[in-house]
């Protein structure tokens, strides 16, 4: 997902088959790039530390019921 968003909202990155490749990354100094790396995951970091727990809550399942025949009436109309 985040190499769509920066490839067509920033042309920031471009696709090359099943990956996603900085533009510009060729030129970069390997003092460069250990700085973006760097900055990279200092940025990761900063997001885990300000959503928590809750950052993986939407992979989490419902804990709620679902009667037999709720379920049967959804799986009827899905068809």
């Amino acid at each position: 997902m985040v190499g769509k968003v920066l490839t067509r909202n920033r042309n920031i990155t471009e696709r090359l088959k099943d990956d996603y490749s900085l533009i510009g990354y060729e030129s970069l100094s390997e003092e460069e790039v250990s700085k973006l790396i760097q900055y990279c995951e200092s940025k990761i970091k900063d997001y885990i530390e300000s959503r928590g727990g809750r950052i993986w809550a939407h992979h989490s399942k419902s804990a709620g019921y679902v009667s037999g025949s709720l379920r049967y009436n959804l799986l009827k109309r899905a068809i």
